[in-house]
């Protein structure tokens, strides 16, 4: 026999099986939501509900120039950057950020000399250099600062003040700038300065 047409009668046979498989097995019935939930419960061992703890209301920090109040769901940094506390003048340091909401939280508290004014703060000074900040004056607890506001390119809020030689910089940033206005403004407004 030629070798082509032991071929050709190899390839039909095969093709005949391979159709009257399918014919003999049809597809299964498509799994309903409900059964691919238990199924991957049981392979978890676990619900697939899982409740995120979110703690409520809000924690309070008292540092050494300051005290405010912050989301309870937020996290807490207060060990010292070291990128940071390599400056001299800083006295007092620490963050907070969140995942959800998104965002980060920072204060900044410097021994300044007696002669420098808030216009000459480095914080002060690259954001009136940006054209993305609008600029407007704040008080909080009774003390007189500089709030820039950015939209655009990131979220952000920041505040800077000068109280008896120190320097305060307050800057929030984040995603969503409905969430952000919300937290900025119950942080800033629980903040106690000295007098």
């Amino acid at each position: 026999m030629n070798k082509k047409v032991l071929l050709c009668i190899l390839f039909s046979i095969s093709a005949m099986v391979f159709f009257a498989w399918i014919k003999l097995n049809p597809e299964a019935p498509p799994i309903s939501e409900e059964q691919k939930k238990k199924v991957i419960e049981q392979t978890l061992g676990r619900s697939l509900k899982q409740e995120k703890n979110i703690p409520q209301g809000e924690q309070s920090y008292e540092g050494k120039f300051l005290f405010l109040n912050y989301p309870a769901y937020a996290r807490l940094y207060d060990k010292k950057n070291p990128n940071i506390t390599n400056n001299t003048k800083l006295i007092e340091y620490f963050r907070l950020d969140s995942e959800e909401p998104k965002f980060k939280f920072i204060v900044l508290v410097k021994s300044e000399d007696g002669n420098t004014v808030l216009e000459e703060l480095s914080g002060v000074k690259v954001r009136r250099q940006s054209k993305i900040y609008q600029e407007l004056v704040t008080t909080v607890d009774g003390q007189q600062g500089a709030l820039f506001i950015k939209n655009n390119d990131g979220v952000e809020r920041s505040s800077f003040f000068l109280i008896n030689r120190r320097s305060y910089s307050f800057v929030i940033t984040g995603v969503d700038a409905g969430e952000l206005e919300k937290i900025y403004g119950k942080i800033i407004e629980s903040l106690l300065l000295p007098k």
